[in-house]
Order: structure tokens, then sequence, then C-alpha cells
């Protein structure tokens, strides 16, 4: 009967560490763009449409100064809330996007940038796809 006694506490502490391996999505604390660096137009506007329905701080969609690219990539600026918006996109996309630190540079003309924090270049893996990390279904 110990053993029994001892089984709960085991199963709280695994619960524990459940809930702090599940970070919270963060979309306060940055201003998003998308900028378009996929050959299909348009893509940047549709791709910011379905982030700001995930609640994130959307600026307005630009073209990426990058050309085209084969896969997106996640830039934010060295801020620590710049940081946690940009993993929560990460998260949003399925986990399987590049984050880069912002370069000196940024991929979109300086006018296009204004507060923005992350820069999502949408390349062609993600143009005019949905969210893979998405669960929520539009009605």
């Amino acid at each position: 009967s110990v053993e029994t006694t001892a089984a709960p506490s085991a199963t709280t502490t695994v619960e524990v560490t459940t809930t702090t391996a599940v970070p919270e999505v963060v979309t306060d604390g940055a201003v998003v763009i998308v900028a378009n660096a996929s050959s299909i137009n348009g893509s940047a506007g549709r791709m910011s449409e379905l982030l700001a329905d995930e609640g994130f701080d959307m600026g307005t969609p630009a073209n990426s100064t990058e050309g085209a690219l084969g896969a997106s990539k996640i830039y934010y600026i060295d801020d620590e809330a710049a940081l946690a918006v940009a993993e929560s996109l990460v998260r949003a996309f399925g986990g399987v996007i590049q984050l880069v630190e912002m370069p000196t540079v940024p991929p979109v003309s300086s006018s296009e940038l204004g507060d923005a924090g992350v820069i999502v270049a949408l390349g062609d893996d993600f143009a005019d796809q949905l969210l893979p990390g998405v669960t929520t279904s539009t009605p």
C-alpha cells in the first residue's frame, strides 16, 4: 500500500514537467511583418491575415529584399520580447522554420520596417499554406 501512495506524487511531478515544457504562445511585445520572399504574389498579405487571426500584432506586409527563398525564415531584433514572439511564430509554423537574429540591414526596405521587431521572410515552403502548428479551425 505504500507504493500506491507514492504513485500520485510521481504523477503530479510529471504533470508539472509537462506544463513547463509547453510554453504559452506570446503574441504581444513585438510588431510582426510578413515579407514576401516567395514566388507567389500577395502571399505575405494572406499570411499576415492568418497570423493576425492567431493574435499576433501585425504590421503592413512587405516584400523581402532577399529575393525568392525556398525556405522561410523568422528574423527578430535582439530583444527578449521580440524573441518570445519570434519563438511563438516558430511554433505556429510547426517548429520547422529557421530563427535568425535580425541583420544590421533588415531584409525589407527601411521605409517598410517601421517599428517591427520580427520579420517573417515568407519563402515558397509556406507561401499560401495554412499554419501547421495552429490547431484552431476557423469556422
